[in-house]
């Protein structure tokens, strides 16, 4: 268990270079271990919990976070509990006797000094009166930066302290600008987001320092991922908190089924993402919905405003491969629901992942 010191502001992690496997369009890979991990002892001790009351289910209520984030990453964590909880035979239902609640918030690690999102979920009765709360810390630049809806660029290579401190600064005032249809970090940065819209990229504009494209509900919408490095770039893909893999149902050769990737993005080139991906190389499009049927409210009902696209970039190499020179050691009612079918083919690859580089979020529904 992580322990957690008080809020301080906003601050960052670095995160340590990993050997992972990989899927492609021109390529996705296995992503964030860690959360899992974290997820899975929370899930253990609600487990624990339920077992010395001698019950066996429970029903899991939104968690939310503070609202100047502007961004609603609680359904990707519900997904996540849900899954580990239901590992361990815990039936999570609509309706049970006891509930679970949660929220999360950004503090200080009191061992590293580094950032870390406090999740703090409460088991509740019937009248909603707390029996039980567990708090962990969670760690790792990626998964902080989908938590808030983070544009920021970290400095690579830097210290942990001095990644802490830029990623400080850039949630107070975020790193982002906007060139044409794209949202990248700054002029020039390497690296680029953009929406398409009926495979026209629609253009951005600013409002409240934040990036927002207007995406109406029943479009279709595509991201579409620049890599302007020249190294390729492995990037982590969450639509409001959730994976776009996270419906995913091919097996990988291991036979276990694997629910957080990066898309591939080559050097000097683009990707593009098309959906949420379900099996056999079909994926279902992007649709701005209304949130009761967007993916979001598969998972959880929420009164969050929802409406953000976070994509965290990091330099990756083959297996075996000289790592880059630099890598060093180490928002309104809408939502994103289901669309028509559209080809997602994959191939199988082994790559290796460096620290998070970039962090680039754009609001697609007004507040």
């Amino acid at each position: 268990m992580q322990r957690l010191a008080t809020p301080r502001h906003w601050a960052a992690a670095a995160l340590v270079a990993a050997l992972v496997l990989p899927w492609l369009p021109s390529g996705r890979v296995h992503a964030s271990e860690q959360l899992r991990k974290q997820m899975a002892e929370f899930a253990r001790d609600v487990k624990k919990f339920l077992d010395g009351r001698g019950e066996t289910s429970i029903a899991v209520g939104e968690f939310t976070g503070p609202p100047q984030l502007a961004c609603n990453p609680g359904p990707g964590l519900v997904l996540l509990l849900n899954e580990e909880l239901v590992k361990l035979k815990v039936a999570v239902k609509a309706r049970a006797k006891l509930g679970l609640s949660g929220e999360f918030r950004p503090v200080t690690d009191e061992e590293s000094k580094q950032l870390a999102m406090e999740l703090k979920v409460k088991v509740v009765n019937s009248v909603n009166k707390a029996l039980q709360v567990f708090s962990y810390g969670i760690l790792g630049a990626p998964d902080i930066a989908v938590l808030c809806g983070l544009n920021s660029e970290p400095p690579v290579p830097g210290t942990p302290a001095k990644r802490k401190k830029q990623m400080e600064e850039d949630l107070d005032n975020p790193r982002v600008a906007l060139e044409g249809t794209k949202v990248t970090n700054g002029k020039g940065r390497p690296y680029a987001v953009e929406l398409l819209v009926n495979e026209v990229a629609r253009l951005p504009r600013m409002s409240d320092d934040l990036p927002f494209v207007r995406v109406e509900r029943g479009e279709l919408y595509t991201l579409r991922l620049t890599n302007r490095s020249d190294y390729e770039a492995g990037v982590v893909v969450a639509i409001d908190g959730i994976d776009v893999f996270a419906f995913n149902e091919d097996p990988d050769p291991d036979g276990v089924v694997r629910k957080e990737f990066h898309v591939i993005v080559p050097k000097r080139g683009t990707a593009l993402v098309q959906g949420w991906y379900r099996k056999n190389g079909k994926s279902d499009s992007f649709m701005v919905t209304g949130y009761s049927d967007s993916a979001a409210a598969q998972l959880v009902k929420s009164t969050a405003k929802i409406g953000s696209i976070t994509c965290v970039f990091k330099a990756c190499w083959p297996k075996g491969a000289n790592p880059p020179a630099d890598e060093g050691g180490t928002l309104s009612g809408n939502a994103t629901g289901f669309g028509p079918p559209v080809e997602e083919r994959y191939v199988r690859l082994e790559r290796s992942f460096g620290q998070m580089r970039a962090a680039i979020t754009v609001r697609y529904s007004k507040r």
